[in-house]
């Protein structure tokens, strides 16, 4: 938010400044009434880049949510799917570890008791991994075991196999989607922390040093620079 501020206060900065007139006349050429309006209106434009980027990666992350959604609701139907087809334990229990990864699911292990014969029932947590990537790899080789299982079939084409490799691709396209998305927005705020931030000339720099200028020229206790004392900056 302060980013966002301090591209609004110097607009503020600017109008003031030119309002002066003639008598607001520095040496320093990116001092200038002029130069200040170009600045205030590049970094606006670099706001808005930004803001455009945040919302394409908002929106990339909302769609990818949506479809990991679907393919947890999938994995779970398939894995009923091979038990409904008399799919072996030994098939059946691997398909279930990979939709449990895809999930993030507990299961119930059988743990001793400390010092007591027999066992006790306790919730343990499943490892699902890292990420998106472990879920597409887990789903992968969900569709990888189910095409090799000759009991499976489905008449829902969602549930086929040319349809899981179908949502396979879709969901990585998605990931690909949010991971572009991420770069540009992390671009864009690079871009704008070098134009607020960095060097001599950035707009925080020359909120500062028109500041310096006014006081040095109008005086402190003048109406000039108590206006501009009022308009406050904020360096990340």
């Amino acid at each position: 938010m302060s980013h966002f501020k301090n591209v609004q206060t110097f607009g503020k900065l600017t109008g003031i400044c030119t309002g002066y007139g003639g008598s607001y006349k520095p040496g320093k050429q990116h001092l200038q009434a002029n130069a200040l309006a170009a600045l205030s209106k590049s970094t606006q434009q670099i706001m808005n880049r930004v803001n455009e980027a945040q919302s394409n990666f908002d929106h990339a992350i909302s769609k990818r949510k949506r479809g990991f959604d679907d393919l947890r609701k999938v994995s779970m139907a398939v894995v009923q799917l091979l038990k409904a087809n008399g799919t072996d334990p030994f098939t059946l229990q691997y398909a279930i570890a990979h939709s449990r990864k895809i999930n993030g699911v507990y299961k119930i292990r059988p743990q001793p008791k400390t010092g007591e014969a027999g066992t006790e029932e306790i919730l343990v947590g499943y490892s699902t991994g890292k990420g998106m990537i472990a879920t597409i790899e887990a789903f992968a080789r969900l569709i990888a075991l189910v095409e090799k299982e000759p009991l499976y079939a489905s008449s829902e084409e969602a549930f086929s196999v040319p349809g899981l490799r179908t949502m396979l691709a879709t969901i990585q396209d998605l990931n690909e989607a949010v991971v572009a998305a991420e770069i540009q927005l992390k671009d864009a705020r690079r871009k704008r922390d070098l134009v607020l931030y960095s060097g001599q000339k950035s707009l925080y720099a020359t909120a500062m040093a028109v500041k310096q200028y006014v006081r040095a020229v109008f005086g402190y206790n003048s109406s000039q620079h108590q206006e501009l004392v009022q308009l406050t900056f904020y360096r990340p």
